[in-house]
């Protein structure tokens, strides 16, 4: 297919009529429409050289040999004759489809829907072009003479009823017109959730309590863009919506919070906004702003770490067994945490000499105990932490219920065995370098 037909014609169609459309003109006149359009051409920007092509205004055709090849000038750029398809007339003439402002500046309109395809033109933010169909990731886009792909990121569809914004900041002005000193309809409170139906440069169409107006760009998150990200630059307490949700997913995979995502900035959510600042080592406000979002979506490896879930980092000691049995004395409760799982429970101390013989306190101790060992219990060792009266201490503990028990209720048969750095068996009284190791480990686990 011959790629420059179509301007070919309009071009010399154009140029002729411009030039030679009198055969009695005079060489003077001739020469002075000569310098108007090279002026016309020297000044026009690409945008204007397009629409003068549109328009069917004469241009000059410079360079190439004919209809395949050339370039137009028009001053700093010069527009490939390349880039611009031939295409039937019936495939060009304006339609009825949906109109789209373009969201990106710098938008490029491609030949094919793929990243790799020729780009035709780019597109300046806030120009409306034709939307004919979504094809995948991409709208087939009509954008004057030329016919092209537009990814849907880059488009904001006029009208589209999916489109829901979020107001960022208490007191903002709805405002009649797109203009910084138009009239305000009504005010709009932090977190309100508005319905968007159309853009211009800096500024949102909204609806919301019956009520239409424009809400400035930096005062509100779009919070279900054509590629599911948001444009949000800050999130704070009393905030609602699928920017929240995205934010709490991200803090649940990171490890700062548990749960599901509520959608609602609560003080869970702020506390764990503040927890993830202090990792990421920025000011630990709880206030979402641009520099924490950047980090909490970003390519690193800020995580909380189970001994930071479970406030114990830092606070861990390897004491001598020794030692820990004048700490503990029989009798005595204490919390217990698996250092792999981070999960916890509280347990009593019922004897032992050469280490702690000890039972969970609850039905519910007990369940948790054994979820860690996968519901089946065992004499494998694991590392936890032993935490009482404000000290942690590390140690090793088996999941098998045995020998005497004081509490009956607590659906655990027997006691298990808690051992410390330096602590020995019952039988043969001597160190378990198993236990020892987990010991270790949860010692190291907790700095």
């Amino acid at each position: 297919m011959k790629k420059q037909r179509l301007l070919a014609l309009l071009l010399s169609t154009a140029t002729v009529a411009g030039l030679f459309a009198t055969g009695a003109a005079t060489d003077q006149s001739t020469a002075a429409t000569d310098a108007s359009e090279k002026e016309r051409q020297v000044h026009a920007s690409e945008e204007e050289a397009i629409n003068a092509l549109n328009s069917g205004n004469p241009l000059f055709f410079v360079g190439g040999s004919g209809e395949e090849e050339g370039v137009v000038e028009n001053g700093d750029t010069d527009i490939d004759i390349g880039l611009l398809k031939d295409k039937d007339d019936s495939e060009l003439a304006t339609s009825e489809n949906g109109k789209a402002r373009v969201y990106v500046d710098g938008a490029k309109l491609r030949e094919q829907p793929s990243m790799q395809a020729e780009e035709l033109t780019q597109l300046t933010i806030g120009t409306t072009v034709e939307v004919v169909t979504l094809e995948g990731e991409w709208y087939r886009t009509k954008f004057g003479i030329m016919d092209g792909f537009v990814h849907q990121s880059c488009l904001f569809v006029v009208g589209d009823e999916g489109r829901n914004g979020t107001i960022l900041h208490d007191n903002t002005p709805l405002r009649e017109k797109a203009e910084a000193n138009a009239a305000e309809v009504s005010k709009l409170s932090c977190g309100n959730g508005v319905k968007v139906t159309d853009f211009t440069p800096g500024w949102y169409q909204v609806s919301y309590g019956g009520k239409s107006g424009y809400v400035a760009k930096d005062q509100i998150s779009v919070t279900n863009a054509f590629t599911g990200e948001t444009e949000v630059r800050i999130l704070k307490k009393g905030m609602s919506g699928q920017a929240v949700v995205k934010a709490q997913n991200e803090l649940i995979k990171r490890g700062f919070m548990t749960g599901a995502a509520s959608g609602t900035y609560d003080g869970a959510t702020e506390e764990a906004v503040k927890a993830f600042q202090k990792a990421a080592k920025t000011d630990a406000d709880g206030v979402a702003g641009g520099q924490t979002l950047a980090s909490l979506y970003g390519d690193n490896n800020i995580v909380l770490t189970i001994s930071e879930k479970s406030q114990v980092k830092g606070r861990v000691e390897m004491t001598e067994w020794s030692e820990v049995n004048k700490i503990i004395p029989r009798g005595a409760e204490y919390t217990i945490i698996d250092v792999k799982t981070g999960k916890s429970w509280r347990e009593r101390r019922l004897y032992g000499h050469n280490h702690i013989d000890s039972e969970p306190l609850t039905q519910k101790d007990t369940d948790i105990m054994k979820s860690v060992y996968g519901g089946k219990w065992s004499w494998a060792r694991r590392a936890v932490w032993v935490v009482y009266k404000n000290r942690v201490f590390a140690a090793s503990i088996n999941g098998m219920p045995h020998a005497g028990q004081s509490i009956t209720n607590n659906g655990f048969n027997g006691h298990h065995c808690i051992h410390f750095y330096k602590s020995k068996t019952h039988c043969g009284n001597k160190q378990c370098p198993v236990h020892q190791a987990m010991v270790l480990a949860a010692y190291r686990a907790g700095k």
